[in-house]
């Protein structure tokens, strides 16, 4: 066994981590040795090396809780785990064992415990010393990569699951996908609760059924991202090279560019929402199904705003020539054009057909069908605008969007009845198209007064 092994250290609380070569440990009594494998970065592990929390860790430390590797040396009196035996060396690194705390499962909050990568050196490091009564035993067939975030997050989200009780055919919600909320997705799946809806439902439509529930919502969300990652991942790997040189030259220019969309982020999210906050407010149990429902049939525009993005972003950012960034420009407007004139005579001359998939109890909402369609589209017809002022780095400023949005909300909201599905449709409509107008007009706008039609973010 080496001498010394490498790690990522905390020097100075705030400062990037310093690679440095440690001694290393060796196992006590009732201690092992894990040669790390892997060790999944977590955002506690950022708030440690910042420093971020009243109890700091003492420097110099080594971060990282989520290390998985496998056991090389064990200390006398161990016998939970063997040389050889893969393991996890998780956030709570050790406790007491015979607290109140640690006899009703919550070690977290024992007096005596100890949480690697904060108060006991972590993963971020070729070996890491453990105590082999906390550590996690990594099954065979999961590889240390896979193994690394679950004895994090993985048990959070597993945690949450298990304390709400849940039995299978019941659903749950997840509130936001991301580090942690994409594992529950994985786990509630794993655990195959609403496989046989799924099934069923799949069956039913299969077989001409009028069924459609929040799986069929969740399917086309999962499609829309799964389609604009890939979509993405490929034009970025062709049209968005790697820029040459350090990469601290750009992040000043790359940090203006999104703190500039950044508000208009929050804008555009909160505005989509308005009219379903509203008819909360103003209508029915009803009448917010409803409004549901027809969302659902709206859910496929964002697999359209965000691939139709990620295909012509390229082409307005590589173009610099004012006609070819004009007949670029006319292009997009005529298909929305096109697109927005089609739907409207689809549902107009069809709405049975297009209300068939949300079930027996919407068939009645075919005017307020048209009113969806044309809120959709206009919302998409904007976004894809405000996605071609993106790749020129021509963003619309936030104050333009708030202040004739507040003012189209105002008088919408004063000229129809909130209370209804038509009148909260209405009001998206709206917004929509009222954000429409704003955004091509700015693009017309910055197109006609630039000297340089060279992109703004280099």
């Amino acid at each position: 066994m080496p001498q010394q092994m490498q790690a990522a250290v905390v020097t100075q609380f705030g400062k990037p981590l310093a690679l440095q070569e440690w001694d290393m440990p060796t196992p006590g009594a009732g201690q092992i040795v894990v040669k790390t494998e892997a060790c999944g970065v977590c955002h506690t592990d950022l708030h440690a090396a910042g420093g971020d929390w009243p109890l700091k860790p003492a420097l110099p430390f080594i971060p990282g809780h989520e290390g998985i590797g496998i056991v090389t040396a064990i200390g006398a009196g161990v016998t939970a785990v063997k040389e050889g035996d893969r393991v996890g060396v998780p956030w709570l690194y050790s406790a007491c064992g015979h607290c109140e705390y640690c006899l009703s499962a919550w070690e977290t909050v024992c007096a005596q415990a100890q949480f690697g990568g904060y108060t006991k050196n972590g993963g971020f490091a070729g070996y890491i010393l453990a105590d082999p009564n906390y550590v996690a035993h990594i099954p065979k067939g999961l590889g240390p990569s896979e193994a690394a975030p679950l004895i994090c997050a993985g048990i959070t989200s597993y945690k949450g699951i298990k304390e709400a009780d849940v039995r299978p055919g019941q659903w749950i919600v997840i509130s936001g996908v991301g580090g942690l909320g994409h594992l529950a997705v994985q786990q509630r799946l794993e655990m195959a609760v609403n496989a046989g809806k799924l099934g069923v439902l799949i069956w039913l439509a299969a077989h001409g059924a009028s069924v459609l529930d929040a799986s069929a919502a969740c399917l086309v969300n999962l499609l829309v991202a799964a389609i604009y990652l890939l979509t993405m991942r490929r034009h970025s790997a062709v049209y968005a090279p790697r820029p040459q040189g350090p990469m601290h030259s750009h992040r000043q220019a790359l940090l203006a560019h999104v703190f500039k969309q950044a508000p208009n982020s929050i804008y555009y999210l909160l505005s989509s929402q308005i009219g379903v906050w509203l008819i909360g407010i103003f209508g029915t149990a009803q009448r917010v199904a409803e409004v549901g429902a027809l969302g659902r049939l709206a859910a496929v525009f964002a697999l359209l705003s965000a691939v139709g993005v990620a295909l012509v972003q390229p082409y307005f950012a590589r173009h610099h020539a004012r006609a070819e960034l004009q007949s670029g420009l006319a292009s997009v407007n005529l298909f929305f054009a096109f697109l927005l004139v089609a739907l409207l005579t689809a549902g107009a001359a069809e709405p049975e057909a297009i209300l068939w998939v949300l079930g027996g109890h919407y068939g009645s909402l075919q005017q307020e069908l048209l009113w969806m369609l044309a809120a959709a589209t206009l919302s998409a017809w904007g976004g894809m605008l405000y996605g071609v002022g993106c790749a020129r780095g021509w963003v619309l400023p936030f104050w333009i969007n708030a202040v004739t949005g507040v003012i189209v909300i105002a008088l919408t909201a004063m000229s129809v009845d909130l209370g209804t599905v038509r009148g909260t449709l209405m009001l998206n409509t709206a917004v929509a198209g009222g954000g429409l107008l704003v955004v091509l007009g700015y693009l017309w706008w910055r197109l006609r007064r630039s000297d340089s039609l060279a992109p703004a973010l280099q």
